[in-house]
């Protein structure tokens, strides 16, 4: 078995960047023909570098008609779904299986990296073949928080909780006795007693501390999030349905080939961006996707190319806490 290392220079002035630059005598860089401009023809000498040469003249050649339909492009989503398509046709074109990972992942150093990664292609494969789109090799624990099927638990903990201060209250705290019985006490003023102010504020007092405990129970687990009490996703490889997130994916080329990388060119002029987009291709056509747990890569990028999203804080950086190789900002995840 071989493996191809390649990458892609999207960006919307390749020539301005300086560390693929310094890194093109190493390993094979093709850029992406689609520019912040407009699309750019290779010249007919360009092999690989400033243009993309052969492969961008096949990719914009085969998919001309969808191309030509499409337009001039002006947002970034519209630029990153075209980069994505280009990445992925040069990917099946040089080999049978792509790992497309995008240039803010950090790839796990454990010596299981390897193995775990062939075990879990060879597993699609001989009992899905023909039937997966692609396997997530990362997924953020950001979105794994509370949904709509963990009400009813969330209902019964804070009930539980509840019960159990009443509970404690009324075991540190019995009820108000009426007073004894004596010549001045007469059985209608006891029982006026044990219904009056004393039994009400005792109850309005049971009342209170159960739904506050109720609340205190509800809102804490909410603040702190589900995917931070504990880990969201099993360990192994599995069916995974959850939208988004396209660090890094694995892709058959004898599923996707041209299949893909041409409905993203005809669909990027919904302006969706390109994870939401290839939910779409596995929904419509009926095909599988999975993850596999621990995470073999991890994500680091502050930068998103939403201008509406993190600009560089790390406070927002969405990570994986079941990465391969641990919490890569101390300690074990």
């Amino acid at each position: 078995e071989r493996a191809y290392f390649l990458i892609v220079n999207a960006d919307g002035e390749p020539d301005k960047h300086a560390e693929l630059l310094r890194l093109s005598p190493f390993v094979h860089v093709v850029t992406s023909p689609f520019r912040r401009g407009g699309i750019r023809r290779p010249a007919a000498g360009d092999v690989g570098g400033q243009d993309g040469g052969p492969a961008a003249r096949s990719f914009l050649r085969r998919h001309a008609a969808s191309l030509r339909a499409l337009g001039s492009y002006e947002s970034w989503v519209q630029k990153e779904t075209l980069d994505y398509a280009f990445a992925l046709d040069v990917c099946a074109s040089v080999a049978e299986y792509a790992v497309v990972v995008e240039d803010d992942a950090l790839a796990a150093a454990s010596p299981q990296f390897w193995p775990l990664l062939r075990q879990s292609v060879a597993t699609l494969d001989g009992e899905h073949k023909g039937r997966w789109a692609f396997l997530k090799l990362f997924y953020p624990d950001f979105w794994s928080g509370w949904e709509r099927e963990d009400v009813g638990g969330l209902v019964l903990w804070a009930c539980c909780a509840g019960s159990a201060a009443a509970a404690v209250a009324v075991w540190r705290f019995p009820r108000p006795r009426p007073p004894p019985k004596t010549v001045a006490s007469s059985a209608v003023s006891r029982a006026a007693y044990g219904c009056g102010t004393a039994a009400l504020c005792y109850a309005a007092f049971l009342a209170f501390l159960f739904l506050y405990c109720a609340a205190f129970a509800v809102v804490v687990p909410l603040a702190v999030g589900k995917q931070n009490l504990w880990s969201p996703f099993a360990a192994g490889l599995q069916r995974f349905e959850r939208p988004a997130a396209t660090v890094a994916h694995v892709y058959s080329s004898a599923v996707v080939g041209s299949t893909l990388p041409d409905f993203l060119v005809r669909t990027c002029n919904t302006r969706r961006p390109p994870d939401l987009l290839l939910d779409t291709f596995a929904a419509q056509r009926g095909l599988w996707r999975f993850l596999l747990t621990p995470m073999l890569f991890q994500h680091l990028g502050v930068f998103s190319s939403n201008p509406h999203k993190n600009q560089g804080s790390f406070r927002v950086v969405k990570l994986a806490r079941s990465f391969l190789d641990g919490d890569i900002f101390g300690g074990q995840g």
